[in-house]
């Protein structure tokens, strides 16, 4: 199974990079994420960005080592991620993992929330991942869910106005053919119960946040 990944631009301390970095293969990089994972030896397989953060800026001038750069002016319709998101959903891996995309600005992570709504129809597993959380994003149907020991919490929000028929097995507080409204907060909080969990509803989309507290031990 190929697992692409991308390096955003955001805080680094949100980025658990010791364990992200030990697969050193097929990495992407966003403006100042670039000269992260040139900080880390690691050769991105492509670069996308307008590169204005003095970061960026200062890897753009200095690098020759990285694969397809995909240069951006500062004034575009997308954000430097989507842009990057876009061309590597078209390139089909199994799994792709988004690192550097949360903590900073909202506006820009709001928007990452979107683009996990805008991949659920690739075909491709998009996760956003720092250290305390996990981002996913289901249309209606049947799953399985893994325990990850890593994470405490399994938390689920309504992104369309409502799903319906929400139905959770294998966690602490199961439900059955419950209707979620967007505006609620009936399904924060959840906990694994087995290894495995079932995840069942009829129509929506919902988000899947795993987590766990920042003085929990990674």
């Amino acid at each position: 199974m190929s697992v692409w990944r991308i390096m955003a631009g955001g805080p680094m301390e949100n980025v658990p990079i010791d364990e992200c970095v030990k697969n050193r293969n097929y990495w992407i990089g966003v403006d100042r994420g670039a000269a992260v994972l040139q900080d880390e030896g690691i050769d991105p397989i492509a670069v996308f960005g307008d590169f204005d953060s003095p970061e960026g800026k200062a890897w753009l001038n200095s690098s020759s080592d990285a694969g397809a750069k995909h240069l951006y002016p500062e004034e575009k319709n997308d954000t430097d991620l989507a842009l990057c998101v876009t061309w590597a959903l078209a390139q089909k891996p199994a799994r792709l993992e988004i690192y550097g995309a949360t903590g900073g600005r909202l506006d820009h992570f709001i928007g990452s929330i979107g683009m996990l709504e805008g991949a659920i129809d690739s075909g491709v597993n998009v996760v956003i991942i720092d250290r305390w959380n996990e981002l996913s994003m289901y249309t209606s149907g049947s799953y399985t869910l893994q325990n990850n020991s890593l994470y405490t919490y399994l938390s689920f929000h309504a992104v369309t106005a409502s799903v319906e028929g929400l139905t959770l097995k294998g966690v602490k507080y199961p439900l059955q053919s419950f209707t979620l409204e967007r505006n609620s907060t009936r399904c924060v909080s959840n906990e694994f119960s087995a290894q495995q969990a079932q995840l069942d509803f009829c129509t929506g989309r919902l988000l899947m946040i795993r987590s766990r507290d920042r003085n929990e031990k990674e």
